[in-house]
C-alpha cells in the first residue's frame, strides 16, 4: 500500500512539475523570450511523460521563429502521442493556411475537434490564433472561434485575449478594448492584455497618452520586454508626424533606445535580432542594420532572412555589389513565397547602380538586363518602381555621347517600357510617350536594313502612342511622332496610319488656335505634316498632293523637300500626267 501511495505521489508531483514547466514556457512566449521557451519545451518533448500538447506548443513556437519545416516535423510527431495528439492538427492546419490552402486547413482544424464542446475551448483559441498569425489572416474567422470559446467559458482569459487580437485587426477598437480588459481582469498576470489597451491608444495616434500608459506598465512590470518594443514603435510613429526636424530626431533616438531595452529584456536570439533588424529598417538606421546583419550571419549563416538584411543595409550604405550579391543569396535560399516586392525593388536599385555610370554615358549590358528583370519581378509582386527609375530613364533619354550617338535612346526605351507596364501607374501616359519617342529616335538613326529588324519594337511604340492619344487626345506631338514612326514600319497599313496621324496633328493644333499655330516649332511641324501628306498622294492623286505641298510651303517657305516635290508634280501635270 505504501509503495502504491509513493508511486501515486511521484506521479502527481511529476504531473505538477510538468504543468508548471508548460505554464512557464507559455509565460516566456508571452514575454517574447523565445529562446527560454524553446529550451523548456524541447526538454519537455524528450520526457517520458510528454504529451501531444507539448509538441503542439513547441511546433507553434517554431512557426513563430519561421522554422516551418521543423514545425511540421514536430506536429507530426505530436500526432503519435497517446495523450492530446489531435491538437497537433491545428499546427498542420496553420501551415496549410500559410500556404494559402484554406479548405485543407479547415479540414485539419475539424480533425482537431471531432466534437466541439466546453472541453475544447483550448483548441478553439488555438485555431483563432492560427487564423490571426498566418501569412494570409482571416480575422473574421478568428473572431468567430474566439467568441465560441468564451461563450463556452466566460472566465477564459486566453479566449478573450484572442478575441481582442481579432477585433483589433478588424479595426473594431471598442470591441477589442473590452475583450482585452476582460482578459486582464480574469488573469492579471496576462500582461499582453494590459499592454494592448495602450496599443489601441497608440493606434489612434494619441502618442502622449500611449507613452504614459506604457510608462505605467514599465513601472509596475519592468522585466516585461514587449512594453519596451511598443514604446519604441510609438516613438517611431510619433516621429513621422513631427514637422520639427529636431523633435523627429529626438523621437527616433528614443525609439532606438527603447528597442535596445526590449532586446535586453527578452534575448539576443536570432529571432529577436531579426525583429531588431526590421525596426532598424523602419528607422532607416542602416549602419546599425549592417552591423546587426553581420552579427546574425556570424550566429547563423543558414537563415536566408539574414541575407535580406545584408542586402538592404549594403545598398543604403553604398555597397552596391555586396547588396546585389546578398539579395540574390536571399532569393536563392528562401522559399519563393517569402520573396516580396521590396526584395526585387532593392535588387533593381542595386543593379541600376552597377549598370549605369553616374553620367549615364557608360552602360554595363549584363547588369542593365538584370535591373530590368528585377523591376519586372518586383511589379509582379505588386512593387511599383520608385521615382528614381523615372529619373534614370529621363537621364538616359537626355544623355548622348555626341549629337550623332543615339545608343542611349535604346536603353531609355527599354527602361520606359518596363515603367509603362506597371498597372495603375500615375505616370502611365508619360512613360508610354517617352518610351515611344525613345524608340522613334533610336530607329530613325538606323539604316533601312537595320530598321527592318526593329519592326516589333516599332509596333510596340506605335501602340504606346495610341495609349497616350486615348488618354490625352490633345497631345499633339504624340500624333506627329506617331506619324513619323509609321514611315519606318513596313506595309501599306502603316503608311495609311502615318497620313492619318499627320492629319490628326493638323486638326489638333488648328483647334488650339492661331496662337498655337504661330509657334515656330508648330509651323515647322505643320510644314512637315503637309509635306508628308503630299507625298502620300504623290502617285494616286496629284492635285491633292500639290494642294498639301503648297500648304507645306506656306508654313515653311524654306522646305526644300516640299519645294522640289511640288515643282516635279507641276511639271508632270503640265505634261498631262494625272
Amino acid at each position: 500500500m505504501k509503495k502504491f501511495l509513493l508511486i501515486l505521489f511521484s506521479a502527481v508531483c511529476a504531473a505538477s512539475l510538468y504543468g508548471q514547466n508548460l505554464a512557464e514556457a507559455q509565460k516566456a512566449i508571452e514575454a517574447e523570450q523565445y529562446e527560454k521557451a524553446r529550451t523548456i519545451l524541447e526538454q519537455l518533448s524528450t520526457g517520458k511523460s510528454a504529451d501531444g500538447e507539448v509538441f503542439f506548443r513547441l511546433g507553434d513556437l517554431y512557426l513563430t521563429l519561421g522554422e516551418d519545416a521543423l514545425a511540421e516535423e514536430t506536429f507530426n510527431k505530436g500526432l503519435t502521442m497517446k495523450k492530446n495528439p489531435l491538437i497537433n492538427y491545428i499546427g498542420l492546419g496553420h501551415l496549410l493556411l500559410n500556404a494559402g490552402k484554406k479548405e485543407q486547413a479547415q479540414a485539419d482544424f475539424t480533425r482537431s475537434i471531432p466534437k466541439v464542446s466546453k472541453k475544447t475551448t483550448k483548441e478553439l483559441v488555438a485555431i483563432a490564433k492560427a487564423y490571426i498569425d498566418t501569412r494570409y489572416p482571416d480575422y473574421e474567422k478568428a473572431a468567430g472561434y474566439a467568441q465560441q470559446a468564451v461563450d463556452f467559458n466566460n472566465t477564459l482569459a486566453q479566449g478573450y485575449l484572442a478575441l481582442g487580437d481579432a477585433k483589433y485587426n478588424l479595426d473594431k477598437a471598442s470591441d477589442a478594448y473590452m475583450a482585452y480588459r476582460n482578459a486582464y481582469t480574469l488573469d492579471n498576470s496576462l500582461l499582453r492584455a494590459k499592454l494592448h489597451l495602450a496599443v489601441i491608444t497608440k493606434k489612434a495616434n494619441a502618442f502622449p497618452e500611449a507613452v504614459e500608459m506604457f510608462e505605467e506598465l514599465i513601472s509596475s512590470n519592468p522585466e516585461y520586454g514587449p512594453t519596451y518594443r511598443e514604446m519604441a514603435e510609438t516613438y517611431y510613429l510619433w516621429s513621422l508626424l513631427e514637422e520639427d526636424k529636431s523633435k523627429r530626431e529626438e523621437h527616433i533616438a528614443k525609439a532606438l533606445s527603447y528597442y535596445k531595452s526590449y532586446m535586453d529584456h527578452t534575448d539576443y536570439s536570432l529571432n529577436s535580432r531579426m525583429r531588431h533588424a526590421d525596426f532598424l529598417i523602419l528607422t532607416r538606421d542602416y549602419e546599425s542594420l549592417e552591423k546587426e546583419a553581420n552579427e546574425m550571419k556570424r550566429l547563423d549563416d543558414v537563415n536566408p532572412r539574414i541575407w535580406r538584411y545584408l542586402g538592404f543595409s549594403a545598398y543604403e550604405n553604398g555597397h552596391y555589389s555586396d547588396a546585389a550579391s546578398a539579395i540574390y543569396n536571399f532569393i536563392d535560399k528562401v522559399d519563393t513565397s517569402r520573396v516580396v516586392g521590396i526584395d526585387y525593388s532593392y535588387l533593381a536599385r542595386a543593379e541600376a547602380k552597377l549598370a549605369i555610370s553616374g553620367d549615364a554615358l557608360t552602360i554595363d549590358e549584363a547588369h542593365f538586363d538584370k535591373m530590368l528583370d528585377a523591376l519586372r519581378k518586383g511589379v509582379s509582386k505588386k512593387a511599383a518602381p520608385g521615382a528614381e527609375f523615372s529619373e534614370l530613364a529621363s537621364k538616359l533619354y537626355r544623355t548622348r555621347q555626341s549629337p550623332t550617338d543615339y545608343t542611349n535612346y535604346n536603353y531609355a526605351a527599354r527602361l520606359y517600357e518596363e515603367l509603362a507596364a506597371v498597372p495603375d501607374s500615375r505616370t502611365l501616359l508619360t512613360d508610354n510617350y517617352y518610351f515611344a519617342n525613345a524608340v522613334f529616335y533610336y530607329v530613325s538613326s538606323k539604316t533601312t536594313e537595320e530598321q527592318a529588324g526593329l519592326q516589333e519594337m516599332m509596333n510596340k511604340a506605335d501602340a504606346a502612342y495610341g495609349v497616350v492619344i486615348e488618354g490625352a487626345p490633345t497631345t499633339q506631338d504624340a500624333y506627329f511622332n506617331r506619324a513619323r514612326l509609321n514611315w519606318f514600319i513596313l506595309g501599306d497599313a502603316a503608311r495609311d496610319k502615318s497620313k492619318e496621324c499627320f492629319e490628326q496633328y493638323i486638326g489638333v493644333v488648328t483647334e488650339k488656335g492661331e496662337v498655337e499655330m504661330a509657334k515656330a516649332t508648330v509651323k515647322s511641324n505643320l510644314s512637315t505634316a503637309y509635306d508628308n501628306i503630299g507625298r502620300y498622294y504623290f502617285d494616286s492623286d496629284k492635285p491633292k498632293a500639290i494642294e498639301n505641298l503648297e500648304k507645306a510651303l506656306e508654313y515653311n517657305p524654306d522646305n526644300s523637300s516640299a519645294s522640289f516635290a511640288l515643282d516635279f508634280l507641276k511639271k508632270e501635270v503640265a505634261k498631262g500626267h494625272k
